[in-house]
């Protein structure tokens, strides 16, 4: 078996406090690209958020790999600007 480490509410609570600012700018920055463009939203989810790899995502979208990695890098563009 694995090992597991013990995580206390106050220690969750204190990251999530210590980090609502950027959290908040994430998702403002994910609610501009939205307006952008809904499916680089949906992607930037899939990947970011669900954890999927390129592999699932096209499988997912029913679009090739290189299609999601072309609009994943546009995503990513259009993100790191809206957060800058």
């Amino acid at each position: 078996l694995g090992s597991s480490e013990v995580i206390s509410l106050r220690d969750v609570a204190e990251v999530l406090v210590n980090r609502s600012d950027e959290i908040l700018r994430v998702h403002e920055g994910l609610e501009d690209l939205r307006r952008v463009d809904e499916d680089l939203a949906r992607l930037v989810e899939m990947r970011y958020f669900a954890g999927l790899q390129v592999h699932e995502i096209a499988q997912a979208l029913a679009v090739s790999e290189r299609t999601v990695e072309r609009q994943w890098r546009k995503a990513r563009a259009i993100l790191f600007a809206s957060l800058a």
